[in-house]
């Protein structure tokens, strides 16, 4: 049975991994000259959105989110840009 510390202490160490798997996954991305996007949350962006910004298709997305969610364009802007 593992103790509170030894599973602290696996946290810490997939912690540790996670964060040198994506310094070195920046390195390649902008070698390549690709942004680092944080991706859309799902919960709160419907399917096709999401695939249109799978795309790289912000305008779609945008006019997804007005038509099926009812907000504004700035909202929507927001929405797909992260901010919200």
């Amino acid at each position: 049975m593992s103790t509170d510390a030894d599973q602290n202490e696996r946290l810490r160490d997939h912690d540790r991994r996670l964060t040198a798997i994506e310094y070195n996954l920046k390195l390649v991305m902008a070698q390549l000259r690709i942004a680092w996007q944080e991706p859309p949350q799902a919960t709160s962006l419907p399917q096709d959105a999401i695939d249109f910004l799978a795309r790289g298709d912000k305008l779609r997305a945008i006019q997804v989110l007005v038509a099926k969610l009812g907000v504004s364009l700035a909202e929507a802007k927001a929405m797909v840009d992260g901010k919200r």
